[in-house]
């Protein structure tokens, strides 16, 4: 599998080295409608190696099972460091953000689709830039009719990135995976994602990655009873 999407990667011109995308995530399920969140991610610019960026956020779902959708409030910090080395000093971007999200679940037999909304409020080394994105995510649970405790899933995933300046499409990243639910506590997945910036020159600048993110729950009443999707990837 990784020799296909180095494969992949090494076709497309504008593409570097396949870097590494690390998620850590954990879920913890109040109740009914309450759900809290918390994640953490490393990105490397190599194979484990020259980690350059690292995030930390966390936030609250409010859940309506019935319509399977929730709303989300959430906020992070963000560090990107220079090149290369791992998260070598000086920090050349430090961003904080806030974001509120709607997410709309709609099933099909083994199939799920998500529809994920979000609006962010980022002040990036203290310049204020708001943001929309978008975010379709297709999940496939292969031995299961949904995604429940030892069922093998597919997942991908295409985002868009809205700004209010030039260019107001400022990113587009998609994503192509697999995962397994191994227990209700721990979920497994890894893939590969590409993302494409966009410059106000009308050029493009992309960067392929190996993710791999593991779930834990520390409530055994979480949403894959549901048959909910696991993909939380920012």
């Amino acid at each position: 599998m990784v020799t296909c999407f180095t494969l992949i990667s090494s076709a497309d011109a504008q593409t570097t080295n396949i870097g590494t995308w690390n998620v850590g995530d954990l879920i913890y399920k109040l109740n009914n409608h309450y759900t809290l969140w918390a994640e953490v991610q490393t990105r490397s610019q190599n194979l484990y190696s020259d980690f350059y960026y690292h995030e930390l956020k966390c936030g609250a779902f409010y859940n309506f099972p019935k319509s399977r959708s929730s709303v989300f409030l959430g906020g992070g910090r963000y560090t990107t460091y220079n090149f290369s080395g791992n998260f070598k000093s000086p920090v050349s971007t430090e961003e904080f953000r806030i974001w509120e999200q709607f997410v709309l679940n709609n099933g099909y037999n083994h199939l799920n689709i998500e529809h994920r909304y979000r609006l962010e409020q980022r002040w990036i080394n203290d310049n204020f830039k708001p943001r929309l994105r978008y975010r379709i995510n297709p999940t496939i649970a292969i031995n299961h009719a949904s995604i429940v405790p030892n069922t093998l899933f597919v997942s991908a995933f295409d985002e868009i990135f809205l700004g209010n300046a030039n260019p107001h499409l400022e990113r587009n990243r998609y994503y192509i995976g697999m995962g397994y639910q191994c227990s209700s506590s721990l979920a497994i997945q890894t893939g590969f994602i590409n993302q494409i910036d966009f410059n106000t020159l009308g050029g493009q600048k992309d960067k392929s990655f190996i993710q791999t993110t593991i779930i834990f729950y520390l409530d055994k009443k979480t949403a894959i009873k549901e048959g909910k999707t696991n993909t939380i990837v920012d």
